[in-house]
């Protein structure tokens, strides 16, 4: 599936609304694969690809979940173990867990529904919260701090005041969380305190956005996966706040799918 080599105007809200419905939904990734968007190498030296979302697909961990394990999002190796996050939505839960090297000794850190995890100046955050279907939104970024050999204290270190959707790496020190209606950074600091800065609104909530991506080629600019769309948040300094918005759709329908959506 290839998408329009230009950007398209940004729709307007009724356009949003009928892509809600869509069929179709698009997942952003590094990778080396050939089905290329942007063709630009992102980070780690692969390609910024799409290929069509999969709610069923789960992320695989070196070892065997619990029967009933809700959806992991994503995880990290420690020293000793895994830190798993999990996140099966407003009504299947979700939480963070430490698990042995083999998978043995499933232990709760907490219950709260975890975007994911990274590490910022070489420690674990998480980064927790949802956006419910009623409209209540909520999300914190939690640094996880060891006490002993398997437990793990959650340490708040910033209040996002919106739901998580989905978060990209922007350096070793420093995330960008895409929220209810923020592109936000974090900064870790040596203090542990961190600094957590707004910096652009958008109107990504009526399409869901699931995953986002750095391409270092382009100078830190992201792209966004969400329902019919693709877009790029373009670095742009002339900007107020330093990015473009521009909106992708496929050329063509996928066989037997749904058809894309045009100019709004």
């Amino acid at each position: 599936m290839s998408f329009s080599a230009d950007p398209i105007p940004k729709p307007n809200p009724d356009v949003m609304m009928q892509a809600n419905q869509s069929g179709q939904e698009w997942n952003v990734a590094l990778s080396v694969q050939p089905d290329v968007f942007s063709g630009c190498a992102g980070p780690a030296g692969g390609t910024v690809c799409l290929t069509p979302f999969d709610d069923s697909k789960r992320v695989a961990v070196p070892f065997t979940l619990p029967n009933g394990f809700p959806a992991v999002t994503n995880f990290i190796k420690v020293d000793d173990g895994y830190i798993v996050a999990a996140d099966e939505g407003e009504y299947g839960g979700g939480g963070i867990f430490f698990f042995g090297e083999a998978g043995q000794g499933c232990v709760e850190i907490t219950r709260q529904n975890c975007c994911g995890l990274t590490w910022l100046g070489g420690r674990p955050y998480a980064i927790v919260g949802m956006n419910a279907e009623s409209g209540a939104m909520f999300g914190s970024i939690l640094r996880l701090d060891r006490e002993a050999h398997n437990r793990w204290n959650l340490a708040l270190v910033a209040d996002l005041q919106e739901g998580p959707y989905c978060f990209a790496n922007e350096s070793s020190e420093s995330v960008l969380i895409l929220t209810t209606y923020t592109l936000q950074r974090y900064t870790a600091t040596p203090t542990g305190e961190g600094r957590l800065e707004r910096l652009q609104t958008h109107d990504f909530r009526f399409l869901f956005p699931n995953s986002m991506v750095l391409s270092a080629a382009e100078n830190g600019s992201l792209y966004v996966g969400m329902r019919a769309f693709v877009v790029r948040l373009a670095r742009d300094y002339t900007e107020s706040n330093g990015f473009r918005e521009e909106w992708f759709v496929p050329r063509q329908a996928a066989p037997g799918g749904p058809q894309p959506f045009g100019r709004a």
